[in-house]
């Protein structure tokens, strides 16, 4: 890691040790480069979306409770910048080397769609999210002519909701667990793309992009885990490898 100015974004914001008491009250969703880097090595990010959304966290939060001109805002100005040019692929899977790709099983017998236990385990998970008591404004799609919100498909390029997920699965459509997980992930980066962070509907989205992660973990870690024996096992993912690289700003941890 090369810029030790990165050094105060690399732990978790100590506010008590800090002394810093309106910390919890301006930043609701505390992130840090450690964080993201342990979530990463977990294989916690399913897409490259949710991967950039957690670093580019790190800089919103600092930029909301930091004056602008501080030292602090300025450094996380800096390293949004150069975070952001080192971007290549800011959509998509985030996959391992050795998953199954567009046109394999993603952990689903190798057909051309899901299939299986990794089928039954993502429509499981879906239901689950699906029933969460928060999740009915997103169980269809955003009917932005009928909210008058004429400049959402100017916004959100890919529109995408839980019902059209689960109508995917139903009809075969999918053919990687990480695909699934990718279109659920969109739902939440596109609520939180369009409406103002603090807002209900972008707190909601949130929540429910933690709650949704967790149970999409276990089966995207399994879908991108090569098979026993394979030489790919050893070789680990040059996709997570990339991800990592981006997050070479400061000193070591």
């Amino acid at each position: 890691m090369k810029n030790p100015a990165a050094g105060a974004f690399l732990v978790p914001v100590d506010w008590k040790a800090l002394k810093l008491p309106t910390y919890p009250k301006i930043v609701k969703h505390p992130m840090d480069l450690g964080t993201v880097q342990s979530k990463l090595e977990a294989s916690r990010y399913a897409t490259v979306e949710a991967f950039v959304a957690d670093v580019e966290l790190v800089w919103k939060n600092a930029k909301a409770f930091n004056l602008e001109g501080s030292d602090i805002y300025e450094v996380a100005a800096l390293l949004e910048t150069d975070f952001s040019s080192k971007l290549e692929v800011t959509s998509g899977p985030l996959r391992e080397k050795g998953a199954a790709s567009s046109s394999g099983g993603g952990g689903g017998g190798g057909g051309d769609a899901l299939s299986g236990e990794s089928l039954a385990q993502c429509k499981a998970a879906m239901r689950e999210l699906r029933k969460h008591k928060d999740a009915a404004v997103f169980n269809d799609p955003v009917d932005w002519k009928a909210l008058g919100i004429k400049d959402y498909p100017l916004i959100i390029k890919r529109p995408m909701d839980l019902g059209t997920v689960m109508k995917r699965l139903e009809s075969g459509q999918y053919s990687s667990v990480l695909d699934v997980a990718a279109d659920v992930d969109l739902v939440w980066s596109n609520a939180m793309v369009y409406n103002i962070d603090g807002s209900d509907i972008y707190n909601t989205a949130a929540d429910l992009k933690a709650f949704a992660d967790r149970k999409f973990a276990p089966l995207v870690a399994a879908a991108s885990e090569p098979p026993l024996g394979s030489p790919l096992a050893a070789v680990g993912s040059p996709s997570k490898h990339a991800a990592a690289s981006l997050l070479q700003f400061g000193g070591s941890r």
